[in-house]
């Protein structure tokens, strides 16, 4: 996902000469490209993230330019909060915060390098737009369409490097995938995450079981999740993020403002302040959150 990430934003810097790439001391073999193609428009501030983004406020209000800032999600989210909340967002700044390593993609750093509580951050703020593209086609159209678009976006990026949509298929900013079709009942999820519920629905004895992806967990899709609230008896959220703040407790707000309202299931990373490290795969199956686990979990619900 992320090396196509780039490689769009490096397309998208060709045909935009304002557009400027920041980070925050690292993407070795990563960004090379970008820093070398365009020596001008790029600059490593160092471990220093709260000065990036104020740094790329002040490039994006000074030039009208569309800003990347490219870091690890707690530095870039957790740390950065006051300056993502009273320079991006209070000036409705240009500022495209690329957040690598969405949930546990960086297991084996440790509960400090984990990615669970960024949605809830994000989605507190005004004026900023979430996305969490399941791969790397989605999130490259995705990134095409925010270009231009005013405002800041948070894009939370996966280090998996699966794919699960055809390249060049249709996405659209603030708009859900509708994977199956709306069912009794119905998961709903978001990153890259819906690789392993995909995988779960096709292990089930009934195929009778809808999936939504939310590329854009705010705006929500909202006419997709009222036909959701309308034709479905049950609903399954699934994340790799925290309880709190997350896609689950969006679809619990939206719903409980309904005339009609689903039963709601919640799957999440549970207890993650504890010392247990390892692989992406491992940790998700220690959560309950790989194919085989979210199999049973979803059989006992339905």
């Amino acid at each position: 996902m992320r090396d196509q990430i780039i490689a769009t934003i490096h397309k998208l810097m060709q045909q935009d000469k304002s557009a400027f790439f920041l980070t925050g001391d690292l993407g070795y073999s990563v960004l090379e490209k970008i820093q070398t193609d365009f020596p001008d428009r790029f600059l490593n501030a160092g471990i220093a993230e709260q000065n990036l983004l104020g740094l790329a406020t002040g490039l994006s209000l000074s030039f009208k330019r569309r800003v990347y800032v490219y870091s690890i999600i707690p530095f870039t989210t957790l740390r950065c909060a006051e300056q993502i909340r009273n320079d991006v967002c209070f000036h409705k700044a240009k500022v495209t915060i690329l957040g690598i390593g969405a949930g546990l993609s960086y297991g084996i750093l440790g509960s400090t390098h984990f990615a669970l509580e960024d949605i809830s951050l994000m989605r507190s703020f005004p004026n900023m737009k979430v996305l969490s593209p399941a791969d790397g086609a989605e999130a490259s159209e995705l990134i095409k369409q925010t270009h231009n678009t005013d405002g800041p976006f948070y894009l939370r990026i996966d280090k998996s490097k699966a794919s699960f949509f055809t390249k060049g298929e249709n996405f659209q900013l603030g708009q859900a995938k509708i994977i199956q079709p709306v069912a009794p009942t119905t998961i709903i999820s978001t990153g890259a995450i819906t690789l392993e519920v995909a995988k779960a629905i096709n292990e089930l004895i009934t195929s009778e079981v809808g999936l939504v992806h939310l590329g854009t967990i705010k705006p929500l899709d909202e006419q997709v999740l009222q036909q959701i609230s309308q034709q479905a008896k049950q609903v399954i959220v699934i994340e790799e993020h925290g309880k709190s703040g997350g896609l689950g407790e969006a679809v619990a707000s939206f719903l409980s403002q309904q005339d009609t309202r689903p039963k709601l299931h919640h799957f999440f990373v549970d207890n993650y302040y504890h010392h247990q490290t390892g692989e992406q795969a491992y940790l998700r199956q220690v959560h309950g959150l790989d194919s085989a686990s979210l199999t049973k979990r979803i059989s006992q619900i339905i």
